[in-house]
C-alpha cells in the first residue's frame, strides 16, 4: 500500500522501551547483577537509593524492589539503572563493566534528545557509540 507523503520509516517515532531498554539494558544487568553476592546488592541497592535524582527524568522509586526482583524488572527499572547505576558500581564491578554501564549511559543520554538540530552529525555520534557499546557489551562478536 502506498500512501503520498507518508514514509512509515522515516515517520515512525523511535521507540525507546523495547529497542534499547529491554534489549540493550535488560541483558547485560542480567548478566552483571545475577554474580553479586547478598552483601554487593545490599551495598548496590543502599548507593542507588540515596542517589539524587535532581535534573533526572525518572520518578522515586525503590531500589530495594529493583535488586530484590532484578530479574523481573520493566522499562521503567531500566530507564531508571541507565540513568542511574553508573554512579553506584565502584567497587561492584570490573574495569571492562564499568566501561559497559558507561557506554550504556552515554548511549542513553544520545538517544533522549527530543529534538536534533543536526541529523548527519547526530546520526554518526550515534552510529559509532552503538558500536562502541555493544561491543563492549558482546565482547569483540561484532564487526562492522
Amino acid at each position: 500500500m502506498l500512501v503520498l507523503g507518508i514514509d512509515p520509516h522515516s515517520d515512525t517515532p523511535f521507540e525507546m522501551l523495547h529497542t534499547l531498554l529491554l534489549g540493550g539494558e535488560k541483558y547485560p544487568w542480567h548478566r552483571f547483577s545475577k554474580k553479586w553476592s547478598h552483601t554487593e546488592e545490599i551495598t548496590f541497592a543502599a548507593r542507588l537509593q540515596s542517589a539524587s535524582l535532581s535534573g533526572l527524568s525518572i520518578d522515586a522509586f525503590d531500589a530495594r524492589y529493583i535488586v530484590s526482583y532484578k530479574n523481573s524488572l520493566i522499562g521503567r527499572h531500566f530507564r531508571i539503572l541507565q540513568q542511574l547505576a553508573i554512579f553506584q558500581l565502584e567497587g561492584l564491578c570490573t574495569a571492562v563493566e564499568f566501561d559497559m554501564w558507561k557506554a550504556l549511559g552515554e548511549l542513553g543520554a544520545l538517544l533522549w534528545y527530543h529534538e536534533i538540530k543536526d541529523m548527519d552529525s547526530y546520526l554518526v555520534c550515534i552510529s559509532n557509540h552503538s558500536y562502541e557499546t555493544y561491543n563492549l557489551i558482546f565482547h569483540s562478536k561484532i564487526s562492522r
